[in-house]
Order: structure tokens, then sequence, then C-alpha cells
């Protein structure tokens, strides 16, 4: 049989283009009318807090939407371990529910403080740490009582773990522009030094692969690196536009055993980076007519961006 070489050559062509065009596929999935303020997401299980209406779950990747909440949430998180566990955090009050978001129960309140964010230890301790307007807190009785854990004169904006350590290694960034650690639940904290003397923090985030880097966003001075073995940052040099705002998220890729940063502005530019921010790779131009709040991805099956904007829930296959 005669091969007809121009045909399979518009054939290839056609296939490469329908390749490229889904690995940059952008679909809105729905809460139009909603402002996006956190996003927790794990495989197809995704949560969404939305200012001033409540918190939402989807179970089938965004096909539809479910509110399970009437509380207004400042961060969410899902225990990687166990999923059907959620905690979710509100002005000072935290919230679990055991059961994949079918219900939410008031696990704890800490008076006089406002919790901005909440991460697990999933260690040998279990422990619950609590960034807040007041210092760090921690449980570990699985949220019955939390005592201090030290940066008390300190606003809390974003918290991280290293756990490959014995101890884990917990780092706290502050409103002020300070970066601290500890490695004993808070009973002392170590200054982390910056490269500049004063920045704008928003967002502490250790790499799934490469525990020893730490990303560090900023509100006006772009993505730092911290490789904390040799106590050295290092700025991600990238386009300008990004440097203001920017949004950190990041999932381990199983497949490629490669762990997969991502970066998305206010304005809705995405951009990604597989080698711990040496490059970064501009992927899509979105929502021009959106701001980005909040971003997700699933911590294990990184294969596709939940972003939040100010008129609802997008989704960007990678």
């Amino acid at each position: 049989m005669k091969c007809d070489f121009k045909k399979i050559i518009l054939f290839s062509l056609i296939v490469l283009v329908a390749k490229l065009s889904w690995s940059q596929e952008i679909a809105k999935i729905g809460l139009s009318e909603h402002s996006i303020t956190s996003i927790a997401v794990f495989d197809s299980i995704i949560f969404v807090a939305c200012y001033n209406r409540g918190l939402f779950l989807s179970k089938n990747n965004g096909a539809s939407w479910d509110e399970v909440a009437s509380i207004e949430c400042s961060d969410i998180i899902i225990n990687k371990q166990n999923p059907n566990e959620i905690y979710a955090v509100s002005g000072t009050d935290i919230y679990i529910s055991t059961n994949r978001g079918v219900k939410f129960n008031l696990l704890k309140s800490i008076h006089s403080v406002l919790i901005n964010t909440i991460i697990l230890c999933q260690s040998q301790s279990n422990a619950i740490i609590i960034g807040t307007s007041n210092g760090v807190y921690k449980s570990f009785d699985y949220g019955k009582t939390f005592t201090t854990a030290g940066l008390q004169d300190q606003n809390i904006v974003s918290l991280t773990t290293n756990l490959s350590h014995q101890s884990p290694i917990i780092y706290a960034a502050t409103e002020e522009g300070g970066i601290f650690k500890t490695c004993n639940y808070g009973l002392s904290w170590s200054p982390v030094k910056l490269t500049t003397s004063k920045i704008e923090l928003t967002k502490i985030l250790v790499d799934p692969k490469f525990p020893n880097l730490i990303y560090l966003a900023t509100i006006q001075s772009g993505i730092y690196v911290l490789d904390d073995n040799a106590l050295s940052w290092t700025k991600i040099e990238f386009e300008k536009e990004y440097e203001m705002l920017p949004m950190l998220t990041a999932g381990y890729e199983q497949s490629n055993n490669q762990s997969i940063l991502f970066l998305v502005n206010t304005s809705g530019n995405v951009a990604i980076s597989i080698d711990q921010g040496k490059t970064l790779k501009r992927i899509k131009d979105l929502l021009p007519n959106s701001i980005c709040t909040a971003i997700g991805v699933s911590p294990f099956n990184p294969s596709c961006l939940i972003i939040g904007t100010t008129n609802g829930i997008f989704k960007l296959y990678l």
C-alpha cells in the first residue's frame, strides 16, 4: 500500500497541536458568583472557601459542588495520610471533618487571636500547628488542647514543615518580613537570615522531593529559594510581572519522580518549574478579566492546577 507522506505529516501536526492544546486546556468549573479565599485538593476532591459565603466541596474534580459548611475560612488542609480528615480555620475557630467533608464540627477555639494558617506535622507526634495574629500554637492531642509555641509578638502568615528529620523542622513566616525555624516544636526559634533587610511575605513552602529547599513568596520582591543545608538564598529570575503578589503551590509527580512548583500571579499568568526554581516555564496566560486569589494542586498527582478567582474556580490541565 502506498504511503501518503503529506497526509502522515499533516496528521502528525494535528496530533501535536492537540497535545499542546490539551497540555494547556483551561476550564471554568463552577462557583461563578463567588470570590475564592482558599483551596485544598486531594486527587478528585476539591475544597474551596469563599469570601462571605462558606465552604464548598466537589467530589468529582469540579463537575458539581455542594456547600458543606457555613464558615468563612482563611485556610483549609487535607490530611495527606488520611484524606478523610480535613481541617478548616475561621477567625478564632478550628473545624474538623472526619468523613471527607460530609460534616464539619468545631474542634477548638483559640480566644483573643485570629488564626491565619494551619499545618500538620505528620510524624511521631501527629502535632497540629497553627499560625495566628499572636504567634504560633501547637497541639499534641488531636486538637483537644493548644498551648503557645513561641513568636507571640508576631503575626504569622504562613507555616511549613520539613519532616525528613527525626524531629520536624517548622518554618514560620511573619507579616513583618521575618522567617524563623524551630526543631523542638517552638520551645526555641532561630531567625533565618534573608537576602534583603525588609520584605513582605505571603507564603513559605517546602519542596515535596527536596525538603531542604524552602520557597518564599513575597508581595513585591518575587520568589526566593533557600537551601537550608547551605543557608543560602537564591532569587528565582523571571518576568517582572510575576514579582507582584505571586502565589505558590507544589506537588510530587510520582511517575517521573519529580516535584513541580507552580507560580501564579494575580493576573492569572501561570508558570511551572521542575528543577527547583532554577528555570521557570510560562505555560498559560489566562483570565484577563479576573483576579486570581488562591491556587491548589493534588500533592501526589499534580496533573491539573486549581485556580481560584474573584468570580469562580478554574482548572488548568498540564
